[in-house]
């Protein structure tokens, strides 16, 4: 069995325990970075109930061959995934080929489901809930849901994490069958939720041309260039002004295009530095290299966004 429940106050650690997933936690504001994860995961499927706190931009991969659903918790505030606003009462089903881009703030919390395709659809048949396989092919999907069904679905998934965390702190072994059996309740309440509703999810909306050129300009900041580009630099890229930058990243990251480039720095050196291991390695050079020229400044900044400052992170 493997489960895990902790508070962690390093994004690397957190990303080290959802070894399922690779993921890429970018700290966009001044914060320090706390979350708590209770998660069980064995070769048929995962699920885990996330807490994050701060600006966070969550990229990576998710597992290969399996389905992905988030369901948020009661009261969980909004975020952005896969570039569309969700307003914290929605199940979010992933599209087959596509990975994880979402923007999380303060008090983000739900519950992360991925089950193994052919697992999945066999339970699906074997059910008779064959009207819920549609959900799970094609692009992605907003639900909306009802407040009870959240409360529901809250309860019989954190009883399923409470069984598991029993059963690893009395020392029981319980079989993966076992724990499979308890959680074949989980998806049966989804598969009646599927057939027996005709919900209507939330179509793909068309692009705004200022969200296509937002992402032109993000991905000019995130390609491995030595110098990072400037503002009138990403203006001209992306085709549009100033003004308009500015509020594509308000909007969806809720920092100025100057601060998103600062954390993408920012976050670029501590990778660096948790992944050298020299002797040798220098700082300033990092910092330098990266675009901060003031040493006094850049190590107040690392500290306000990161709680430890560069050479704290280097140690370790």
């Amino acid at each position: 069995m493997n489960f895990i429940e902790a508070n962690f106050e390093h994004s690397e650690h957190f990303q080290e325990a959802v070894s399922m997933w690779d993921l890429d936690f970018r700290i966009l504001s001044k914060n320090n970075f706390s979350s708590f994860l209770s998660i069980y995961t064995n070769q048929k499927f995962q699920i885990g109930r996330t807490k994050l706190d701060g600006k966070i931009q969550q990229l990576g991969i998710r597992p290969k061959g399996f389905r992905t659903l988030v369901v948020p918790v009661h009261n969980a505030n909004n975020f952005i995934w896969l570039n569309k606003k969700t307003d914290g009462k929605q199940l979010l089903i992933f599209p087959e080929n596509e990975n994880i881009d979402a923007v999380s703030y303060t008090n983000f919390d739900v519950y992360v489901i991925s089950i193994e395709e052919s697992y999945l659809f066999e339970t699906i048949e074997y059910l008779g809930y064959r009207n819920a396989k549609k959900y799970f092919g094609g692009s992605e999907k907003q639900i909306n849901l009802s407040e009870l069904f959240v409360k529901e679905f809250h309860q019989i998934a954190d009883e399923f994490l409470y069984y598991v965390k029993s059963d690893k702190e009395n020392g029981l072994n319980h079989s993966i069958k076992a724990h499979t059996f308890q959680f074949d309740n989980i998806i049966l309440y989804l598969l009646r939720f599927f057939e027996n509703n005709e919900y209507r999810y939330i179509i793909k909306p068309k692009r705004r041309r200022r969200d296509i050129a937002m992402k032109k300009a993000v991905d000019l900041i995130n390609n491995d260039l030595d110098v990072m580009p400037t503002i009138s630099q990403l203006c001209r890229y992306s085709g549009i002004s100033e003004r308009t930058l500015e509020y594509a990243f308000s909007e969806k990251f809720q920092v100025t295009p100057k601060d998103y480039i600062k954390a993408t720095r920012l976050n670029k050196i501590r990778v660096e530095l948790l992944r050298n291991n020299s002797k040798d390695c220098k700082i300033s050079n990092i910092a330098l290299f990266n675009g901060f020229w003031h040493m006094g400044q850049f190590a107040a900044d690392y500290k306000k966004w990161f709680g430890e400052l560069p050479s704290e992170t280097l140690k370790r």
